[in-house]
């Protein structure tokens, strides 16, 4: 759900429910989180869910990867809201596509 009325307060909790999830997973057993959030890396919920994961487009140096929105014209895209986070592994690259017809980009990864 985005982060607007009627839905932030399930968009808080479904934040905090995987950032709760994902810190409860046993050491020593490769975790990755990928996909919408809804939330940057300014949203402290985000930030919540990100704290000790490697953020794979950080890690490689990709710099400001903007997600959404697209297709739109005359907003470009200015924001990333699509991430691929992971603990346990060492990403080898990471990017992201435009896909026609969609409202996001895809993000991708690799990691060993």
């Amino acid at each position: 759900m985005p982060p607007t009325d009627p839905n932030l307060g399930f968009w808080r909790s479904a934040l905090d429910g995987l950032a709760t999830w994902a810190h409860s997973q046993p050491d020593g057993i490769p975790l990755v989180l990928a996909g919408d959030f809804n939330a940057s890396a300014d949203h402290p919920g985000y930030r919540q869910v990100a704290d000790g994961l490697v953020d794979a487009h950080r890690a490689v140096g990709a710099g400001w990867v903007r997600t959404w929105p697209l297709g739109r014209r005359w907003l470009p895209p200015f924001v990333q809201i699509d991430h691929i986070l992971a603990r346990g592994l060492t990403v080898t690259g990471a990017g992201s596509e435009v896909i026609a017809g969609t409202d996001h980009a895809l993000v991708w990864a690799s990691w060993r």
